[in-house]
Order: structure tokens, then C-alpha cells, then sequence
């Protein structure tokens, strides 16, 4: 179901990016075709067509190469810290010493825990020999005395039960200071590098914290290994993305290297930093929301690099021969041959018969065996397109000719 819902939104897709494209240039095409006897077409190169894909102009937003996982250690709020054992920068393995605590103040408390101890076990043990006395000394008393007894036994039970209570929350309090006597030293149960050590934390609670803001944390370590990119939209495009969905990335530093991945996380509160890296459409007004995509296969990506990620619609599958949006091929039922409006060596439009191999449903193209390369122009065709009439192509539109008298042409507004 779920890859049905996609096939038919990028059918959608395609079918809108062929609406732009005819508002846009076959407009333009009868406007040039008014202010010449024989008509303008215009023209495309196949190379720059092929880039663009069947699909048209989509969203491309930056992220940056995050941790998979970033574990705050705050220092325990009962202990003194006594030594550190890594620096900023470090790379520790899970196992590896981190700091340690001074314990010496403990093991006094634990000391003085065995004294306590001791001598409120006498004093229970003397407790109950004065309640056995009273037993004694009740068995061998007269009926008139028995209750003044059995009081005084019921109170010296009392006192044995609430001695029993003090000396087991005694021995807590002591098997607490030797836990802590026993970590004096604390141990990185990840593989990461140290990120920062902040010599100025008092900390509190829980040694290990995941999840916080590391403010308050004494040091951070991040995880290494797996990766995952940390990227950032605005609140325009942030619909358009979903958990699940196949992303293509590519290093900003070099954009010939294709990594996939799969958005595994998408943050619904707007992101509390001042980054203003959305999408290039965004604008700065706009609130920012964090998403997160998990990556493919990618040993190579280093922690902080920049990316930049746009939606997989399948380009970066490996394809064999040429091909081009199925809308510029037309089929002739009569000669049952395909063609495409092109132009000749006298930049005037002519049909160019093609072989046609495979078809891409899901991508909407066209394998193209034989008849174009990917440095001729072809023109979307549509019923007012006649060969003889002359030929627009990209550079001339650039230098400002067939444009009309002011220079000006049609001007396609590009969203990255």
C-alpha cells in the first residue's frame, strides 16, 4: 500500500512539473511565435533534462553528520571528584577509566558506620536478656502481678523492634557508602570520544543521563560507529516529509559522492537554536524543526560534516543508456516509430525519430536506444510545435535574443 501511495504521488508530481513547464515555456513558445512569421520553439538540452528528471524541482535540505548516540555524566552530588583520566578529545573504548572520585571521606563514614553498628547490636543483645528476665520473672509472679508484667514486656518489645529498624537502616546507610567506595571510579560503558569536560559542575542525580542538554553535565562523550544525520526544514516543508522515507545525500564538500539513508525521526517543536540552514526557499521568518535520517553504508562521513539531502525517487539507481521524461517522446501510431521534436544543424525545429528500449513506470522515463545524445535539444511537444519553425535554445535565451524588444524573457523561478 505504501509503495502504491508513493507511485501514484509521483505520478502526481510528474503531472504538476508538466503543468509548470507548459504554463511556462509554451506560453513563452506563442508569445516568440507571435512576434515571428514562422513561430519560436523553445529548446532544451537533453544533458540538463536528464539532471532534472521526470519528477521535476525538488526540496533539498542541509543536515550535519551527528552521533547516533550523545551521553551526558554528571558527578554524583555526595562525592568529591579526585582525579580525571581523559581529555577533550579523547577516544575511549567502552571499559575505559573515566574519572575517579576521592573516597578517603567514605570509607571514614564507613568506619565510624561499623562502630555504630556494633554498639547497637550490644545494646539489642542486652535488649533481649532484659526481656527474657521479664518473662522469667512474670512466669513466677502472682495473679495480681501478671499485668504489671505483661506491660512492661510489651514495652521492651517495642524498643527491640524499633532497635532491629534503626540497625537495618544503619547497615543500608553503610552497604550505600561501599557501593559508592566500590565506583570510585567511573567507566565509559560506550565507544565514543570525549566532546567536553566542564571542571565547574557540581551535577546530580544519576552518574549516567542521556538525553539532556549536557549544561549541567561534567562530560559528554559521543558515540561513534553509526551515524545518523541531524538535518533541518522550516515549518513549509516539514509536512512534505515522513518517517520511513528514502533520502539521498551528498557532502556539501563534494556533491559526486551519493549516500542513501531512511528518515528515522522527525522532531514536531520547532528547534530552540538560532541555525538557520533550511531549505534555500525558506525564509527567515519561519520556525525550524529537526529531522533525523539514519545512513546507509557510511564509513567514510565524518562527525560535523555538512550534507545536503533530498528526496530518492530512484535516480540514484544505475542505469544503462540514455533516458528522458516519457512527456517528450511521441508516439506515431501510423509508422508506429517514436520521435521528439529537435532541431537541425540551422537551429530550425525538426522531428527526430528514436529507438526506444526500456520504461521506467515508477520514474516515468524513457530508455533512449538510439537517435539523441545528450548534447542535442529537444522541446516539449505539444500541437502548435511544426517543423521549419525556428529554435529557441538555452543560450540565446540567456543573451537576451528572440526575446522581443526589451531583452526579456520568460524566467523559471528554481526551488532547491
Amino acid at each position: 500500500m505504501k509503495k502504491r501511495t508513493v507511485l501514484i504521488g509521483l505520478v502526481l508530481i510528474a503531472a504538476a512539473g508538466g503543468l509548470y513547464y507548459y504554463k511556462n515555456y509554451y506560453n513563452q513558445e506563442k508569445t516568440v511565435s507571435a512576434e515571428s512569421a514562422e513561430g519560436s520553439v523553445y529548446m532544451s538540452k537533453v544533458s540538463d533534462i536528464m539532471d532534472q528528471g521526470a519528477l521535476g524541482v525538488k526540496t533539498r535540505l542541509v543536515g550535519v553528520v551527528d552521533p547516533q548516540e550523545s551521553k551526558d555524566i554528571k558527578l554524583d552530588s555526595d562525592k568529591q571528584l579526585k582525579e580525571t583520566f581523559v581529555e577533550v578529545g579523547d577516544e575511549v573504548k567502552k571499559g575505559d577509566p573515566l574519572f575517579s572520585y576521592d573516597v578517603e571521606a567514605l570509607k571514614q563514614k564507613i568506619q565510624e558506620a561499623d562502630l555504630e553498628l556494633e554498639e547497637m547490636n550490644n545494646t539489642l543483645q542486652t535488649m533481649n536478656q532484659q526481656l527474657n528476665e521479664l518473662n522469667v520473672q512474670a512466669s513466677k509472679a502472682k495473679e495480681s502481678e501478671k499485668q504489671a508484667y505483661n506491660l512492661q514486656i510489651l514495652s521492651a518489645q517495642n524498643s527491640i523492634h524499633k532497635q532491629e529498624y534503626n540497625i537495618s537502616v544503619k547497615q543500608l546507610e553503610r552497604a550505600q557508602l561501599e557501593k559508592n567506595v566500590d565506583n570510585a571510579v567511573v567507566y565509559s560503558d560506550i565507544d565514543g570520544i570525549v566532546k567536553s569536560i566542564n571542571s565547574d559542575s557540581s551535577g546530580s542525580g544519576d552518574s549516567y543521563n542521556y538525553g539532556s542538554s549536557g549544561s549541567n553535565a561534567f562530560m559528554t562523550i559521543l558515540a561513534t560507529g553509526d551515524y545518523r544525520i541531524k538535518g533541518t526544514c522550516n515549518e513549509m516543508n516539514i509536512y512534505n516529509l515522513y518517517v520511513g522515507e528514502q533520502m539521498v545525500i551528498r557532502p556539501r564538500a563534494d556533491e559526486d559522492k551519493i549516500y542513501t539513508g531512511v528518515v528515522s525521526k522527525i522532531e514536531t517543536e520547532p528547534a530552540t537554536d538560532n541555525n538557520n540552514n533550511g531549505s534555500s526557499d525558506s525564509s527567515s521568518e519561519s520556525s525550524k524543526y529537526h529531522f533525523y535520517v539514519t545512513v546507509n553504508e557510511a564509513m567514510d562521513l565524518m562527525l560535523g560534516q555538512h550534507v545536503i539531502m533530498e528526496e530518492d525517487t530512484g535516480e540514484t539507481e544505475k542505469k544503462t543508456g540514455l533516458w528522458i521524461p516519457n512527456y517528450y517522446v511521441v508516439s506515431d501510431d501510423e509508422t508506429n516509430t517514436y520521435y521528439v521534436w529537435s532541431c537541425d544543424d540551422n537551429q530550425k525545429v525538426c522531428k527526430k525519430e528514436i529507438s526506444v528500449g526500456e520504461i521506467d513506470e515508477e520514474m516515468l522515463e524513457y530508455q533512449i536506444l538510439d537517435g539523441l545524445t545528450e548534447d542535442d535539444y529537444i522541446a516539449f511537444p505539444d500541437e502548435l510545435t511544426q517543423e521549419g519553425m525556428e529554435a529557441i535554445l538555452p543560450d540565446s535565451m540567456e543573451n537576451g535574443e528572440n526575446q522581443g524588444d526589451d531583452g526579456k524573457g520568460g524566467v523559471m523561478n528554481v526551488m532547491e
